[in-house]
């Protein structure tokens, strides 16, 4: 372990490959004791404090606040000192610290590729093929199942019958349509799965488009982004072997315009929904994470900026659900965020392989 303490700020770098690894060594690691004058001169080092914050972000800690912090903390243990103004001990003790550094940091970034790397193919969100498969090969035979699919079928043969979503706002939200576009368009896709009835996938191509025409997905009231968002990717994913080239790009550009990007606005503001701690966090978080999963292949940077903001911002919100599953918001923002939770964490489980266990790292959650 490597501990280095700038006024106010913990450093600690361990060579520990899962978080609560690193968790149990800070809870369990403690007798540190204070620098000594050769510990002082060694943190005092501008150059190497520079050094770190090279290897950060390309030359400086990425804000003036940070770079003005880090040369505030090495001017107040001991000045502006160079390298090789340090006893050899301390400049090699250094050399091992970045050493030391950049192994830590080459192995996050391997680890954190290898885990956003999704399945292969379509579809990816909540089933892969062979789960599809297995849920139409079920249909039949198995009673409860068959009627769910009965019903299905059903509500899938009334939204035929209806003209396509309009972009109807309602005060200052669209959320009432982009409601109705999960609704529509996640049983008109799992119609047609099920029941290869080409009135279902003409219809929900249609609502697709029509959705994806929109100006915008009313990225003020971002909950309607960040249904709209889960709509067009469960039938992107859902019905991406039977659409035509083109009509992917047209799909596809609208996840990534409308949705993806909105979110990544919202993220580098750092104050809208990635700050909430109630129902708005779990529904936006998992549906900015489920549209970069339906892209993936074909534009990765999404996924690998979306899914480390989402995840570090979804940890505030989780609690609500402790110590028995039951949401402080009452029974129906309860419902909707579990929903939304549920619909982000089997799809993360379906097309990474984990969920980074949100589902079960959680007392509340694991018992709602």
């Amino acid at each position: 372990r490597f501990c280095g303490s700038f006024p106010e700020v913990l450093t600690v770098l361990s060579g520990m490959t899962y978080m609560e690894h690193l968790k149990d060594n800070l809870e369990t690691f403690c007798g540190f004791e204070p620098l000594g004058e050769e510990g002082l001169e060694f943190l005092a080092g501008y150059e190497f404090v520079g050094l770190l914050c090279d290897l950060r972000r390309g030359g400086s800690c990425g804000d003036e606040v940070g770079d003005r912090r880090v040369r505030d903390a090495a001017q107040h243990l001991r000045g502006r000192r160079t390298v090789g103004e340090f006893p050899e001990r301390t400049r090699r003790l250094m050399k091992q610290t970045v050493l030391l550094f950049l192994t830590a940091v080459v192995a996050v970034w391997a680890s954190s590729a290898a885990s956003v790397v999704p399945a292969e193919g379509h579809p990816r969100l909540f089933a892969d093929k062979a789960g599809f498969a297995a849920l139409k090969q079920r249909v039949g035979t198995d009673a409860a199942l068959d009627a769910a699919a009965r019903i299905v079928r059903s509500v899938a043969d009334e939204i035929v019958k209806t003209k396509p979503l309009e972009r109807k706002m309602e005060g200052r939200r669209l959320l009432g349509t982009s409601r109705k576009a999960v609704q529509r368009i996640s049983t008109l896709a799992m119609a047609y799965r099920l029941f290869g009835d080409r009135a279902h996938f003409d219809r929900c191509l249609a609502e697709l488009k029509a959705v994806c025409a929109f100006s915008d997905w009313n990225p003020s009231h971002f909950l309607d982004v960040a249904e709209m968002s889960l709509a067009v990717a469960t039938g992107y994913d859902w019905l991406y072997d039977w659409l035509d080239p083109q009509t992917r790009d047209i799909l596809r550009n609208a996840i990534i315009e409308k949705g993806c990007k909105e979110g990544l606005k919202v993220y580098a503001a750092k104050g809208g929904f990635d700050k909430r701690v109630n129902n708005w966090n779990q529904v936006c978080n998992n549906s900015m994470i489920i549209g970069a999963l339906a892209v993936a292949e074909t534009d990765p940077e999404y996924l690998k900026e979306i899914l480390p903001l989402a995840l570090e911002s979804l940890k505030i919100a989780m609690p609500a659900f402790d110590p028995d599953g039951v949401c402080v918001e009452g029974p129906s923002y309860w419902h909707y965020a579990i929903r939304y939770c549920a619909y982000g964490f089997a799809s993360m489980q379906s097309a990474l392989g984990t969920d980074f266990g949100f589902s079960g790292n959680y007392e509340g959650f694991s018992k709602a």
